[in-house]
């Protein structure tokens, strides 16, 4: 007999040959067509304003969106998957009302599932015992925790993968570009050291595949010397491609590498529960 977490894990495992795919055929698509990336220097006001242009000479195929919802797919079918089993170790009956939930607040968390009222029908949890192991462990890897850390609970992994899977079912993850770390841009960025700099802006990502788009912005003392902005010819900027709707967009980085591993590491973790 099959063990109950043989079908999690699956998943996950089918999640990484969608991410090991989607790397691959990017690397290849990105050396086939990128641009040479440029950077420009212009003025707004008293601004220096240092754009980009499009970093590809084509947008990137639909496919590409297609196996990263593949990968969103499979991790949260897992975690889906889990409380199933969850439900049937317990010897219960599940059903189509259950599923791992993903809260951000706690006082749906506590609405919708923890004190959730009899007339609403079955919770997510319905058929694990709520001041069990289990139940508790679920409990605590809510994105809404977070904020007793002062962080942002809408970062959490598990917060970032119910939203993408949410566009992926009802929309689709369409391509944008994000620069892997603004260091690569200021690295190339330089100005006249006795120039005084009165205040520094990052430009918003995306990036857009149609125009040029501000990446930075610099502003100087009035009264010092001219602060010769300029960009250094011999550097690289290095983009990464990003999924979303246009107002949320994670890296690829981010969803194949530290999303997977969380959910991975949540369904070896519940091995406990299944001795």
């Amino acid at each position: 007999m099959s063990h109950p977490l043989d079908g999690p894990q699956a998943k996950v495992e089918r999640a990484k040959e969608h991410a090991r795919v989607l790397n691959h055929e990017w690397r290849v698509f990105w050396e086939a067509r990128a641009n040479e990336e440029s950077l420009d220097v212009g003025f707004d006001g008293t601004w220096y304003k240092i754009s980009t242009s499009p970093p590809l000479k084509e947008f990137p195929p639909l496919r590409f969106s297609v196996i990263c919802g593949d990968i969103v797919h499979n991790l949260r079918s897992a975690l889906d998957h889990l409380v199933w089993q969850l439900v049937i170790v317990g010897r219960r009956e599940p059903g189509k009302w259950n599923f791992f939930p993903i809260y951000t607040d706690s006082s749906d968390f506590m609405r919708d599932v923890k004190c959730r009222k009899r007339k609403r029908g079955p919770g997510p949890l319905e058929g694990i015992n709520p001041k069990g192991s289990a139940w508790t462990f679920i409990e605590e890897l809510q994105p809404y925790k977070r904020r007793e850390l002062g962080m942002d609970p809408r970062a959490h992994q598990l917060a970032v993968l119910r939203r993408l899977s949410n566009t992926d079912k009802h929309q689709t993850l369409h391509v944008y570009m994000a620069f892997a770390g603004i260091e690569s841009i200021e690295s190339l960025v330089e100005w006249n050291p006795a120039a005084v700099l009165l205040e520094k802006r990052h430009g918003s990502l995306p990036i857009s595949l149609e125009h040029e788009t501000e990446v930075l912005r610099l502003r100087f003392s009035e009264t010092g010397p001219d602060p010769q902005v300029q960009v250094r010819m011999n550097g690289a900027i290095t983009f990464d491609p990003s999924f979303g709707d246009g107002k949320f967009q994670p890296t690829l980085a981010l969803i194949s590498t530290e999303i997977l591993s969380f959910v991975n590491n949540i369904v070896k973790r519940s091995q406990r529960f299944f001795v």
